[in-house]
């Protein structure tokens, strides 16, 4: 029977933004009890925890909701042949992988293609009234999507995105709520730019401009 004691901890840090990745060996326990690991800024990240080599604590800074979380796991949910996805208890949203180095690696290279990169792989180039703009928008969407800050007044913030020539369509599948996002000049892209959030209401958007400042919401379960 092979034993695995190597895997890797990717997640962004909530200060700085950027990914970092962390080494898990179960040989680290061998003289202490708790693991800390750190942002190259300086930034606290998380720690991981064991009493009895058996059963293990994580306890991390979310990215997506500013507050800290605490996990408990086995230690083949940590150890596997595949990758373990730890979600925010608020938001519902991924904030860091533990698994096989090689595979959490290709998780996080498909993980972080943008909506325009997609876009441009598809060959969507010719069917966009604005190209650039086009691009700029859906990197835009990609971002506050990626931040939690695009999500519907429901809770939800799994929104779908409808792409047109010339605008998308935001949609939640779930309460009905929807608005468009027009993608046809420079105006429109410096005005996506602007925006902190957006909140899908009944009647379209509810959008918030410059700093972000609203307290984080509890995703609704479905």
């Amino acid at each position: 029977m092979t034993i695995t004691t190597q895997a890797k901890l990717v997640l962004r840090c909530s200060s700085c933004g950027e990914i970092s990745r962390h080494e898990l060996s179960l040989f680290s326990f061998s003289g202490s009890n708790q693991i800390v690991f750190d942002c190259p800024c300086g930034q606290p990240l998380a720690s991981l925890g064991t009493k009895d080599k058996k059963h293990y604590w994580l306890q991390m800074e979310c990215s997506f909701c500013d507050e800290r979380h605490l996990y408990y796991y086995q230690r083949n949910d940590l150890w596997d042949k595949e990758v373990l996805s730890v979600m925010c208890d608020d938001t519902g949203m991924e904030i860091a992988h533990v698994g096989p180095p090689g595979m959490v690696e290709d998780i996080m290279l498909h993980g972080e293609r943008s909506l325009a990169e997609m876009a441009q792989d598809l060959g969507f180039g010719e069917y966009f009234s604005s190209p650039e703009v086009m691009y700029g928008i859906l990197d835009g969407l990609y971002m506050l999507a990626e931040n939690g800050d695009l999500f519907c007044q429901c809770g939800n913030y799994d929104v779908e995105i409808e792409i047109y020539p010339d605008r998308l369509e935001l949609k939640c599948d779930y309460c009905g709520c929807s608005g468009m996002v027009m993608a046809q000049n420079e105006r429109d892209l410096e005005a996506l730019r602007n925006l902190s959030e957006i909140e899908l209401t009944s009647k379209g958007f509810r959008c918030l401009e410059g700093k972000k400042s609203r307290t984080p919401r509890r995703r609704f379960k479905k």
